[in-house]
């Protein structure tokens, strides 16, 4: 996992000069899954907490924390970028759907329909919780095939 962390990092090097990634994880046992799966997942989600990060932010950062055991992995990434209106949060896995954009930062609407997508054939779940003023955190959780 460590190795796709860095490998999405470097993807991103150029948009984060200014943004503090900061990587915690906690590892008990060896997490099997699609990995091509899962690096899209991370790229999509650490690309919209860089894309959306705060301009006026002093300190803009992205947390990633993975907690891998012998059941599942989870993944959070929290940022505090310009957040994203409650009242969106149903809605920002469909396909196209772009909330209320603070700063027209350009995007399709595909990303997190993608993120979801993904997840979902890896039988896994996502939960988003957000401010409108600060800051988004994505909750991701699959399970892990070390066992089968």
């Amino acid at each position: 996992m460590d190795k796709l962390i860095r490998k999405i990092e470097h993807l991103h090097e150029n948009e984060i000069n200014h943004i503090k990634i900061n990587i915690n994880q906690k590892q008990e046992t060896v997490f099997i899954s699609d990995e091509s799966r899962i690096e899209v997942i991370l790229n999509n989600l650490i690309s919209n907490a860089i894309k959306y990060s705060d301009p006026n932010e002093k300190n803009p950062t992205v947390d990633v924390d993975i907690v891998i055991n012998e059941k599942q992995v989870e993944i959070k990434v929290k940022d505090n970028g310009i957040g994203i209106n409650p009242a969106f949060l149903k809605d920002i896995f469909k396909l196209f759907f772009r909330a209320n954009d603070k700063r027209n930062v350009e995007g399709t609407g595909i990303g997190l329909y993608i993120v979801k997508e993904t997840i979902e054939k890896l039988n896994g779940k996502i939960y988003a919780i957000a401010n409108s003023t600060k800051g988004t955190t994505f909750d991701v959780i699959i399970p892990n095939h070390s066992l089968s």
